[in-house]
């Protein structure tokens, strides 16, 4: 009888240990994403990209991550959404080449109009 008390407590612990681990993988606030850009250019050092922010939007946000390919391909991915509750606006964030990796290169992100 003891040891069916246990099994049942153990199972109990394993199956909330599993929703727990379960709603913070799948929670949004952590997930990493290919942001959608609203404009891109590049200068002599600079990368500049343009990002929807409600407010909140920082470059600490964000990183590029390089492909090395011939050209190179870099995607820029938001680490943390924007919850803010702000109207949506076009948001600039440069990146010095050095951040990137390359000079000369490719952008993986889709690129679509800027909110209004």
């Amino acid at each position: 009888m003891f040891g069916k008390t246990i099994q049942r407590w153990f199972l109990s612990l394993t199956i909330l240990f599993s929703l727990a681990v379960l709603s913070v993988a799948n929670s949004p606030a952590l997930a990493a994403e290919i942001e959608p850009l609203h404009g891109f250019y590049l200068t002599d050092g600079t990368a500049t990209i343009m990002v929807t922010s409600n407010g909140c939007t920082r470059k600490e946000d964000f990183i590029s991550v390089l492909e090395k390919s011939d050209p190179p391909v870099v995607t820029f991915i938001r680490l943390k959404p924007d919850f803010c509750r702000a109207a949506s606006i076009p948001y600039k964030i440069s990146f010095s080449v050095e951040e990137i990796g390359a000079k000369v290169f490719k952008i993986s992100n889709l690129v679509e109009p800027a909110p209004r």
